[in-house]
């Protein structure tokens, strides 16, 4: 390709690319190039692209996904499961894109659904959903958090409440929802909550019931998680494949045991 180098000063330093073996660009050319051109501070050149409703019309109903486990899937092995396990009003077409997934769905609300379901297991690894955002490239794409439930065991039915259910939720990561009647019913508290998961998840803490001073040992189990680390305490790989240290696991495990009180 040929490059113009617009001569006025503020200009100087830009190159506007044009199609070889054109012949040399008409004024509306240029026109149409520097109109897309806007500056910052009077010497950054910000490029303004044109709107493009084809592209705007296929990735509105896009929805990007994740595989949180060391094992990884195929294309071919999640759209089959897409067809043949998903629950779905049309259909949606599977691609790949470095190392996230689209989900290219033909009904709106199809889109809608799997963004408010934000994870699910596929193949028995936990997959991770959320919503494109077109202003940000695939270099930022930023899929580290998700919402999921988890089962509190061990804490005493006298503190079967919401205001137990979120401060324990809350040494997880950020409380989204609590389901005191469905895990009454089995004898446990249940919490949705946001977590980070690059960051070691915890595996229980030490709930002060106000027994006397005696402390129960309340221990988490995260829905949807088929794979935790007993090393390292992350999700998406076992321990016999952790490349972290033993000797640094547990020094790090040990500081996310908490005292409740």
């Amino acid at each position: 390709s040929s490059f113009v180098h617009l001569l006025s000063p503020k200009f100087a330093n830009l190159d506007l690319e044009f199609p070889t073996s054109s012949s040399p660009p008409s004024s509306f050319q240029f026109a149409s190039a520097v109109s897309m051109v806007q500056f910052q501070h009077g010497t950054d050149p910000i490029v303004q692209l044109p709107p493009s409703p084809k592209d705007d019309l296929l990735w509105a109903n896009t929805v990007i996904g994740k595989i949180i486990d060391d094992r990884g899937l195929s294309t071919a092995e999640v759209e089959d499961a897409v067809n043949n396990m998903w629950v779905k009003r049309a259909d949606i077409r599977v691609s790949r894109l470095k190392d996230f997934f689209l989900f290219h769905c033909s009904n709106a609300q199809d889109t809608e659904d799997l963004i408010q379901l934000e994870n699910v297991v596929i193949m028995g690894v936990l997959l991770v959903l959320k919503r494109r955002n077109p202003c940000v490239p695939t270099e930022e794409w930023c899929l580290n958090d998700t919402a999921l439930w988890v089962q509190i065991y061990g804490v005493p039915t006298t503190h079967f409440n919401s205001q137990v259910a979120i401060k324990l939720a809350e040494l997880l990561g950020q409380a989204v929802d609590v389901d005191l009647q469905h895990g009454q019913k089995r004898g446990i508290l249940r919490v949705k909550v946001r977590i980070d998961l690059d960051q070691p998840v915890l595996s229980g803490v030490y709930f002060d019931a106000g027994e006397e001073g005696k402390v129960r040992w309340v221990s988490f189990h995260y829905e949807n998680v088929c794979r935790l680390c007993k090393n390292c305490r992350r999700l998406g790989h076992l321990a016999e494949s952790c490349l972290v240290p033993v000797e640094t696991a547990r020094a790090s495990n040990s500081m996310h045991l908490c005292l409740v009180l």
